[in-house]
C-alpha cells in the first residue's frame, strides 16, 4: 500500500494590473498561488503612450502570464474618451506581445464601482480565479 499523499500541482502566474491613465499609469503585480497584490511602480506616459520597451521588460522579465487594464467605462457603460485610449493602448499592447510571440493575454475589466486602484483591480481578478467579465480588447 503507498501512503504517500498526491496533490495536483498548481500553476503560479502573475498577473499584471494597469490604471491607464493620459499623463501616468499605476502599476500593480499579483499572484495566482497567494492570491495577492501589491502595487509595483506608475509608469510615466507621453501622451498616453509608454515607454515601450520599458513595459516590455517588465513584462517579459517578471514573465507575467495576463495583463489587466482597468477600462474606465461611464455610469451609463457608454465609453468615455480615456475608455476608448485604454481600449487603443490594450490593442497596441496585445500586437506588441504577439509581435515578440509572447503568449501573455491582456484583457479590460470594467472598473466601473471600483477606486481605479491598479492594485484592487489585480485582486478582484485573483479572487475571480482568472475570469475577466464582459470586455476583451
Amino acid at each position: 500500500m503507498n501512503n504517500k499523499l498526491t496533490m495536483a500541482k498548481e500553476t503560479e502566474s502573475v498577473v499584471l494590473a494597469l490604471d491607464y491613465g493620459v499623463k501616468k499609469t499605476g502599476v500593480a503585480m499579483g499572484n495566482t498561488i497567494s492570491q495577492n497584490a501589491r502595487p509595483y511602480d506608475i509608469l510615466p506616459m507621453d501622451n498616453g503612450q509608454p515607454n515601450w520597451g520599458g513595459l516590455l521588460t517588465i513584462i517579459n522579465d517578471w514573465q507575467i502570464a495576463q495583463i489587466v487594464i482597468g477600462l474606465p467605462l461611464n455610469m451609463d457603460g457608454t465609453e468615455s474618451a480615456l475608455a476608448k485610449r485604454a481600449s487603443k493602448f490594450a490593442r497596441r499592447l496585445a500586437h506588441k506581445l504577439m509581435e515578440q510571440k509572447n503568449p501573455c493575454k491582456v484583457y479590460l475589466y470594467d472598473e466601473r464601482l471600483t477606486s481605479r486602484d491598479p492594485i484592487l483591480i489585480a485582486g478582484l481578478m485573483l479572487n475571480l480565479e482568472m475570469t475577466v467579465p464582459k470586455m476583451n480588447p
